[in-house]
């Protein structure tokens, strides 16, 4: 983005929501990221960048009946609600911590 940005480039782009994430097996190679977050429920397979999963998550909620989506993409679902307590409780803890001991 940088680089478009100092080539004045960036005003041609268009962004789109994220439809998509990243995977892997859990004995895959790979040049970038290990993954290291599993998907339950579903044998080996991981998920390479969390945010990713989660904002094409929160797009496909705001594309599609909620019911729809819990009924046909039950298990995904659920993979997806469990990464966004890991993530409330992480902030959670954080701020306990920073309100309590510092």
């Amino acid at each position: 983005m940088n680089h478009l940005k100092h080539e004045g480039l960036l005003s041609f782009v268009e962004r789109y929501p994220r439809t998509q994430f990243t995977s892997a097996l859990s004995k895959d190679k790979t040049n970038w990221r290990i993954p290291i977050y599993k998907i339950y429920f579903f044998d080996k397979l991981m998920i390479k960048y969390p945010d990713e999963y989660i904002d094409s998550f929160k797009n496909l909620i705001r594309k599609t009946n909620i019911f729809k989506l819990i009924y046909f993409q039950n298990i995904l679902f659920l993979n997806y609600l469990y990464l966004e307590t890991r993530r409330f409780l992480g902030r959670l803890k954080v701020t306990l911590v920073r309100k309590y001991y510092f």
